[in-house]
């Protein structure tokens, strides 16, 4: 029998993950002084806002401290799975991401895709910089990681994990999804 939080961390890397991958490319750069700092994480009526450095330090060391292991604790997942999470790279081309993220269907998941992860101030376009984030992230090695697509996106970020759950649910494994927009 799986865990809460073991079912909840395989859903999210093979669902968010890939997701976030096909998601895309945007024709704006960002610099280190305009990314992400903080990112809040929504859980039911939960709100806990950790640093992007206190990631960082669970992705390099697998130790949570504070509001992370907070959040951990109450997503019943351990720091090192999540840590290990935060590092998988995952493969996809720059080129074809571009192309998906820039096309109508990808228009369409970015604009589902930002129900999960958004900007935390509401007024600002979620789909362009989760667009911008996918591909700096993809930029240099056509590929990525969940902790890189944090990195690069352009401002403080939200994550409704309630969200990535209904989508999840709603479209099963998105692999196929990928596969079809990259011949695979």
């Amino acid at each position: 029998m799986s865990s809460p939080g073991l079912i909840f961390m395989k859903m999210v890397s093979k669902v968010l993950a890939p997701f976030l991958f096909a998601v895309g490319l945007v024709p704006w750069m960002v610099s280190s002084a305009q990314a992400a700092e903080d990112i809040t994480f929504i859980v039911g009526p939960i709100n806990r806002s950790i640093t992007l450095t206190q990631l960082q330090r669970l992705a390099d060391t697998g130790e949570a401290k504070g509001d992370l292991k907070t959040i951990l604790k109450i997503a019943g997942q351990s720091p090192e799975d999540a840590g290990a999470f935060l590092n998988q790279a995952i493969p996809f081309d720059l080129v074809t991401a571009y192309r998906l993220l820039t096309s109508a269907p990808g228009e369409a998941l970015l604009s589902k895709l930002e129900t999960i992860l958004a900007p935390r101030r509401s007024n600002q376009a979620g789909a362009e910089a989760l667009r911008a984030a996918i591909l700096l992230s993809l930029s240099g090695d056509n590929q990525f990681t969940i902790l890189e697509l944090l990195e690069k996106y352009p401002t403080d970020v939200r994550v409704n994990v309630n969200e990535l759950q209904n989508v999840a649910g709603e479209f099963g494994d998105i692999t196929e999804l990928i596969g079809s927009f990259t011949g695979n």
